[in-house]
């Protein structure tokens, strides 16, 4: 194929905003793609489902109409709640709380299921987790559980669902204490842009915190944008700092934008979140 005769579907152009300087980390465009698959790692505390949930509640304010969905395979009801108190606007998100302990419905089956009805966007919480349940209850091989868990993913990102809409995925994973994503590189090499949820120092869980992506297919990589928990209510993005790295970076890159452009891009974009709305 030459890519000049390659002619995408225009549905797949308009991006999932937040609403937030997260969106101008998540693509080039602004905001997460359609169809993709995004790895979130970190380590414990950092964030990532904080983050995650906080982000799709944002795209579900600005996009009523579209179907948000978070799978928690590693907490429950009981534990999720702190999280929703604290971030309010995370309770109007369906969430799927998968059973842990066995049942009379494998989990494959659930997942395939409740996939097949077609989301616009999909949380992961946690691949490992999603990983361990297979193998334990359902007895498949390491390889087995990577290779349904990724074909599913993919399945989905491709449009294979009764709407027929190109599924984006947010897949969180914990990282080791050397700081690399735990588990094969299969997840790794599989998706489409991996997101890291880091600690400045990780010895201090009252660090300071950053998003960064060392892979990253439709935006740009290894560059941090700062975040802060200690708010209730949202995640507050630092987007000054944030404009103050490219600027560092900027004969490095390549970046064609300035400062003044990428604000007024942000402010286009909570512009159009917040017409979408209403």
């Amino acid at each position: 194929m030459r890519m000049k005769e390659f002619v995408p579907d225009p549905a797949l152009s308009n991006n999932f905003l937040t609403g937030t300087p997260l969106d101008l980390t998540l693509s080039r465009e602004g905001g997460l793609p359609k169809g993709t698959v995004y790895l979130v790692s970190g380590p414990a505390g950092v964030g990532k489902s904080t983050i995650v949930l906080t982000a799709e509640a944002n795209m579900l304010a600005g996009c009523p109409d579209g179907k948000f969905l978070y799978i928690s395979v590693e907490m429950n009801p009981g534990e999720m709640k702190p999280i929703a108190d604290r971030f309010e606007k995370t309770k109007e998100l369906p969430v799927l709380f998968v059973p842990t302990g066995g049942g009379p419905v494998k989990t494959s089956n659930l997942l395939m299921s409740v996939l097949k009805r077609g989301w616009d966007v999909v949380g992961l919480d946690s691949y490992e987790a999603l990983k361990h349940v297979l193998r334990f209850y359902e007895k498949m091989s390491s390889a087995e559980a990577d290779q349904f868990i990724m074909d599913l993913l993919h399945f989905h990102a491709e449009g294979h669902n009764d709407r027929g809409v190109s599924t984006s995925f947010l897949v969180l994973q914990m990282e080791t204490k050397s700081g690399t994503v735990r588990g094969s590189n299969t997840l790794v090499h599989g998706v489409t842009s991996h997101m890291e949820v880091k600690f400045v120092n990780k010895e201090d869980p009252f660090s300071n915190r950053y998003i960064t992506f060392p892979k990253h297919r439709r935006g740009m990589e290894h560059t941090r944008l700062f975040f802060d928990l200690h708010e209730d209510g949202d995640v507050f993005y630092d987007l000054e700092s944030y404009l103050e790295e490219l600027d560092r970076g900027r004969s490095r890159y390549n970046i064609k934008h300035n400062r003044s452009s990428l604000s007024a891009k942000l402010d286009e974009m909570f512009q159009k979140a917040l017409t979408g709305s209403k």
